[in-house]
């Protein structure tokens, strides 16, 4: 929404008065009863397609890069090494259905690219950043890896913020 836009909808309406942690279950809740449809994750190529357009073309704009292609991963934001692989809720999470095949969190990314992020997590990388791996952004800038972080380049650091909130607010147990 622009800041002249008001959401009018009431969605949110069971959620309005909520703060804290009771705020939290609740948007935890609510998308728990609302979010009842999945693809499959074999389909995600060619929903990844269609949702992450360019231009009306057949090509997917890749996460790290902000490059253009019609062959790429399906990444998962939020790593499963990252979700605590030995719980029972985290098998749900990365097998090819529920939140494995979650649209909200599965990004196009170059194979590379991909396996150049691994596993680590998200973070700031402090310092000076020569020499270190780093991913090439569309725009010019780029994301660093390093001893398993990965700082994201400024254009997506957003969408990786939002994209783990979301995967913890609708997936983690511990907020019920």
């Amino acid at each position: 929404y622009t800041s002249a836009e008001t959401y009018k909808g009431n969605y949110y309406s069971s959620v309005n008065n909520l703060t804290g942690k009771e705020l939290l279950k609740g948007l935890h809740n609510l998308m728990m009863d609302t979010h009842t449809t999945y693809v499959s994750y074999d389909s995600l190529k060619t929903t990844l397609k269609e949702s992450d357009q360019y231009q009306n073309t057949s090509y997917a704009t890749c996460f790290y890069s902000g490059t253009k292609a019609t062959s790429f991963n399906r990444e998962h934001v939020w790593c499963q090494s990252l979700s605590g692989s030995s719980s029972s809720s985290s098998t749900n999470l990365y097998g090819t259905t529920y939140g494995g095949s979650d649209i909200h969190h599965i990004r196009p990314s170059i194979s590379s690219y991909n396996s150049l992020r691994s596993n680590a997590a998200y973070g700031i990388i402090y310092g000076p950043k020569q020499g270190l791996k780093n991913i090439p952004y569309a725009n010019g800038e780029k994301s660093y890896v390093a001893s398993g972080v990965i700082e994201p380049a400024d254009a997506i650091k957003g969408d990786c913020a939002r994209i783990v909130m979301y995967m913890y607010m609708h997936y983690s147990s511990s907020i019920v």
